[in-house]
């Protein structure tokens, strides 16, 4: 006699987060997530309470730099997931930002380090199509 073994795709169990199986589960990656998360919170947060007070900023065109989920998990990974140090080096970036506004670099500047070869364009393009400017930090004071 035959048996009909049919073969079923198996059905992948859903797991839901809870207090038990949170951080404690050891799992790299849930643990980076969840710092994902407490950063973001923090992050935005604070943002929306900066961007509600700092009206004179905004009106002199020096809004606040833009941050999305590829900005914070830059800083996350720069500081190896410790949410504390990412914040940290993060509001310390929107201050510099917001202090020196993209703006405030003016053309003739830029002219003067290409003549004084602090900074050069290179031939050839990234692999995306991008121009390559290349920065001599040793030339500059």
């Amino acid at each position: 006699t035959r048996h009909d073994t049919s073969i079923a795709p198996k059905r992948r169990q859903r797991t839901t987060m809870t207090k038990d199986n949170d951080a404690s589960s050891g799992s790299p990656a849930l643990e980076r997530f969840l710092s994902f998360r407490s950063f973001r919170k923090k992050v935005f947060g604070d943002l929306e309470a900066i961007n509600a007070v700092e009206h004179a900023t905004l009106l002199r065109g020096c809004g606040l730099p833009r941050v999305d989920k590829y900005v914070l998990k830059r800083f996350l990974i720069a500081r190896k997931f410790d949410v504390e140090k990412a914040y940290e080096m993060l509001m310390t970036y929107i201050d510099w930002r917001i202090s020196h506004p993209e703006s405030a670099v003016t053309e003739e500047e830029v002219q003067a380090s290409l003549r004084a070869e602090k900074v050069y364009v290179t031939k050839h393009t990234d692999k995306n199509g991008h121009i390559c400017v290349v920065i001599v930090v040793r030339k500059h004071s």
